[in-house]
């Protein structure tokens, strides 16, 4: 058989009657084909067909359809910045590149159906391809959870598998570290203590001293009020210079920006009450 002569499928006539057979006039054409062929050449014949098949779908559309022996079929999806993969209501996402450009990342999701983004946040620069997220903003309850595991080994500067719940119905945005320009203030610093002060012990210290310290060390100062709550969590609110007392207890110390560190301040006691919580903007409203 020479295989120039068998006929072109395209996607749509690769569907199936409830017999299980091509059911497009191009399909048929090629069962006829293979099936004239002797028995003993009709197997291996059909595998390799069935493979460039596969591999022709594939650089058309990026778009991969494999059936399985049950459940919903498997829909993958692939780029140099993401993988998408949708198998029975869940998805997983590794993310190759997290500083590829947004499109990259909208594409893919598109792709299988997700209502997702990826957002590039400032952060420090160890923090450079940082995850965060998802946060799912405007979303009614669901069942299930996220999950969040690491893939190795990893090329690139964050590989990780997102697993969505079943039916999520809402919209998901993810952000990514990137690193902050000079001045641009952090998102979610992740030290509970600045680095520029980790030799310091400030926990106890009254704001004074710490203040001292930090334009010792070349920083502007920024203050963040910390209201511990019944439940122990607590409230943070920013403040200027003149709300904060200098005979207050500081927390810590923690990174704002390259050129400002924020004194964390236990609120004296006639500050009290504390505010009421006022949500926002969060990172993913402010970029």
């Amino acid at each position: 058989m020479n295989l120039t002569d068998l006929a072109r499928v395209r996607d749509e006539d690769l569907s199936r009657d409830p017999a299980g057979l091509p059911s497009g006039a191009g399909a048929q054409a090629l069962l006829e084909a293979i099936t004239a062929e002797p028995v003993e050449r009709r197997r291996p014949v059909r595998r390799r067909l069935a493979w460039g098949a596969g591999a022709l779908a594939l650089a058309a559309t990026v778009v991969l359809a494999a059936g399985l022996p049950f459940g919903d079929p498997t829909t993958r999806y692939a780029n140099a910045a993401i993988v998408v993969s949708r198998y029975e209501g869940q998805v997983t996402i590794e993310i190759r590149d997290p500083l590829a450009r947004p499109e990259e990342f909208r594409e893919a999701f598109a792709a299988i159906g997700l209502n997702a983004e990826v957002k590039q946040v400032p952060v420090v620069k160890e923090q450079v391809g940082l995850l965060m997220g998802p946060v799912t903003p405007d979303t009614g309850p669901f069942e299930g959870w996220f999950s969040q595991e690491p893939i190795e080994p990893c090329a690139a500067t964050t590989c990780v598998k997102i697993t969505v719940p079943r039916n999520f119905p809402g919209r998901m945005i993810f952000g990514v570290g990137r690193e902050a320009r000079p001045g641009e203030p952090y998102v979610h610093p992740m030290w509970h203590l600045s680095r520029a002060m980790k030799d310091v012990e400030v926990e106890g210290r009254t704001v004074a001293e710490v203040r001292a310290e930090v334009e010792r060390r070349g920083f502007k100062v920024g203050y963040r009020l910390r209201w511990r709550t019944e439940k122990n969590a607590y409230i943070e609110q920013r403040a200027t210079a003149d709300q904060v007392k200098d005979d207050w207890k500081v927390e810590t110390v923690q990174d704002h920006s390259s050129d400002t560190l924020d004194i964390v301040v236990v609120p004296g006691p006639e500050a009290w009450p504390a505010p009421s919580p006022t949500p926002g903007p969060h990172w993913w409203e402010r970029y």
